[in-house]
């Protein structure tokens, strides 16, 4: 069984990770981890994008519910059809 890595272990990857230009999968690779892992931490870490640091993401703005009127569309005529001259 493999051994399991302590957190600040991840949180030390997961900084040289944000830190550098490469793709999760290449840094997995080179850490030899399983990509799957290592986006994991990154996730419970709160390290979800390279562009923006964490305070800037905090500060974002929370998008405000909208209202949006939804209107029926008007009723269509009854229609009729008549097949045939037969009268049951």
């Amino acid at each position: 069984m493999a051994k399991r890595e302590s957190r600040e272990t991840w949180t030390q990857r997961i900084e040289r990770l944000m830190a550098s230009d490469l793709t999760d999968t290449e840094f997995a690779a080179e850490l030899g981890v399983n990509v799957h892992t290592l986006r994991s931490w990154k996730w419970k870490l709160g390290k979800t994008s390279k562009s923006r640091p964490q305070t800037e993401r905090a500060k974002a703005p929370t998008p405000t519910p909208t209202f949006m009127e939804i209107v029926a569309p008007a009723p269509q005529p009854d229609i009729e059809l008549l097949v045939g001259d037969t009268v049951r």
